[in-house]
């Protein structure tokens, strides 16, 4: 049996219109792991294919294979919906799925694999089933559909297949991207910056740039989850920006989601997806400031202060001659840029919680809030 814990409970109510139980004779599909799924893998997936590999990260590949090794029973039979295979033939053949059950929160979606005849993975589909989940896939289509039609200069990204509706689910179907994971800054993320800035760029002053404003909207929104030292830390953090940001900076196009993760390097070109987080009007450092922070700080190495980042961001940015509007007060950049995640993440809880990444950052923002003295 399935145990019943937070995970489990999420997958039951989330899946009910898109997977049914069925007996072991009729079932297409099984939940993976078996104790708490976070996967509906196709019963046929005794050993993982390039396709179902796109959808699971090394070490749950490893997982997978070893619980095979092991005989580890998977979770109970489990067939898709064959309405919702229905639809999704309306825009490409597919004959099989996969799914990502993503992790539990309000900003969860759940990622289809859809796969031909020969489960080779022909795209992949996003189902929001809230509003919340519905703004982000329908500020993704928005972001994918302006690039594509700058593709021949702009930035490279998946593209739309449809945007549809099933049982009250937004289902945003994307073309899949092949190449390989970028670990390091290098031209290719140069280039593609470069022209997602150039899509549209103002100089504005602080105070007049929809980050400030996306900012200010995010800690408002949560100011009752707020301890006192967060309270205390975003109003000093607003303080030093309005000080130094008083001269005008360059407001650009920013990702808002911009890692090794999200991205596919192929032939020298650089392929960025997730762009449910992307906006208009942000300091042009702010996706390279993400890039080489973010991975830092899952990964759990320490972080014992601001610098490493900062020298990391302007020796990219003077390796491949990215404009002096980016290098302008590369500190003040970053202060709101560690505002922004924080105010993200937090805006996204129920409650407040303990979290590496709001943490991490908090004592960043505390540090670079004392070199400002």
């Amino acid at each position: 049996m399935i145990s019943i814990g937070r995970f489990q409970v999420f997958f039951i109510k989330s899946m009910t219109s898109l997977v049914v139980s069925s007996p072991s004779a009729t079932a297409t599909h099984f939940g993976y792991p078996g104790g708490s799924p976070r996967f509906i893998l196709p019963s046929s997936a005794g050993a993982l294919n390039n396709s179902l590999r796109s959808l699971l990260s090394p070490w749950q590949q490893a997982l997978f294979a070893a619980r095979r090794v092991l005989g580890w029973n998977d979770g109970p039979g489990l067939r898709i919906d064959d309405d919702l295979i229905s639809e999704l033939s309306n825009f490409l053949d597919v004959k099989s799925i996969a799914i990502s059950l993503g992790t539990p929160g309000p900003h969860n979606k759940k990622t289809l694999l859809l796969m031909d005849g020969s489960d080779r993975g022909v795209a992949f589909a996003k189902v929001a089933d809230r509003q919340i989940t519905r703004r982000l896939l329908e500020n993704e289509a928005y972001w994918l559909q302006r690039l594509a039609d700058a593709r021949k200069q702009g930035p490279r990204v998946p593209t739309i297949v449809a945007l549809t509706e099933f049982k009250k689910h937004l289902i945003l179907i994307q073309s899949s991207l092949s190449g390989t994971k970028p670990a390091q800054l290098q031209l290719a993320h140069a280039s593609f910056l470069s022209n997602l800035h150039d899509l549209s760029s103002q100089v504005l002053p602080w105070g007049e740039t929809p980050a400030r404003v996306k900012i200010e909207q995010a800690f408002e929104a949560c100011l009752g989850l707020l301890p006192q030292l967060w309270v205390d830390r975003y109003s000093k953090a607003q303080d030093v920006l309005r000080r130094q940001l008083n001269t005008p900076l360059e407001a650009v196009p920013a990702h808002r989601d911009f890692v090794p993760w999200n991205a596919k390097l192929s032939n020298g070109e650089l392929y960025v997806f997730d762009w449910e987080y992307a906006a208009e009007g942000y300091p042009p450092a702010h996706d390279i400031f993400h890039y080489v922070l973010l991975p830092k700080v899952l990964q759990r190495p320490q972080l014992k202060n601001p610098t490493e980042v900062l020298q990391a961001a302007s020796k990219f940015m003077s390796q491949f001659s990215l404009s002096e509007r980016t290098r302008f007060s590369l500190e003040s950049q970053f202060l709101a840029y560690l505002l922004d995640v924080c105010g993200l993440y937090i805006n996204s809880w129920e409650q407040w919680q303990r979290d590496r990444v709001v943490e991490s950052y908090g004592e960043l923002i505390d540090q670079m809030l004392e070199q400002a003295k």
